[in-house]
């Protein structure tokens, strides 16, 4: 009977709450974890940074494919228009780009032989316009994109012919990207601008219209231009 009472009070005392972490332990293992996280918050930050970027990057890269795509199925130009100051870009094909712009300026744009950047809105299109867009990209031709959250065009370098520079270290306003029934597009140095120096690099090639995007210094894009 004696060793049995002993074995129970030797379970109770294990099993007592008193037996568990103390306060000051528990303090201890709040303590590190919070400085854990403080320590991984700017992982955390960076990692949702390039994100963002990347996300953005992509959103221009596949909206680029998708107007180099239409323009050699359908045989006619189609656009990528970009807008510095409202951080949006947006899809037009050639009969959009030319109504909006004969509305605007009383003339039509001639995309192969343009040397200036020009202006689309298309929160200003009219019925008529919307009406001449009979493709498999009438739902996606004027409807603007916005860049991510925290996301800003940084600056736009844009060649629409081979021999002459329309845009050099563009700050503001708007350009395009212009792509062809042969597969060749405007040539083109986009670049997007995150929290702090983070930024990446979208690039057109002239000869075959690709698009690709890498993740970039700013801070080193500044001291290069």
């Amino acid at each position: 009977m004696d060793d049995n009472s002993s074995r129970r009070q030797k379970v109770g005392r294990r099993l007592s709450p008193a037996a568990g972490f103390t306060l000051i332990e528990m303090m201890i293992v709040l303590t590190i974890i919070a400085v854990l996280s403080t320590l991984a918050m700017p992982s955390f930050k960076g990692m949702a940074a390039s994100t963002r970027l990347k996300s953005s990057a992509k959103g221009i890269r596949d909206l680029c494919h998708f107007a180099r795509n239409m323009a050699i199925t359908e045989q006619s130009g189609y656009f990528v228009v970009l807008d510095m100051d409202q951080n949006q870009y947006w899809l037009a094909d050639i009969e959009t780009f030319n109504t909006v712009f004969a509305a605007a300026d009383n003339m039509l744009m001639q995309p192969e032989t343009s040397t200036t950047a020009q202006q689309l809105n298309p929160m200003n299109q009219t019925v008529a316009t919307q009406q001449l867009t009979v493709s498999r990209t009438g739902n996606l031709v004027g409807v603007p994109n916005d860049l991510a959250s925290q996301v800003t065009f940084f600056s736009l370098q844009i060649m629409h012919t081979i021999t002459a520079v329309e845009s050099s270290n563009q700050q503001e306003g708007q350009n395009y990207i212009y792509f062809s029934p042969n597969g060749t597009a405007s040539i083109a140095e986009i670049v997007l601008q995150g929290r702090g120096n983070r930024g990446v690099l979208v690039t057109v090639e002239y000869a075959t219209g690709r698009t690709k995007f890498e993740l970039i210094d700013v801070e080193e894009e500044k001291e290069d231009a």
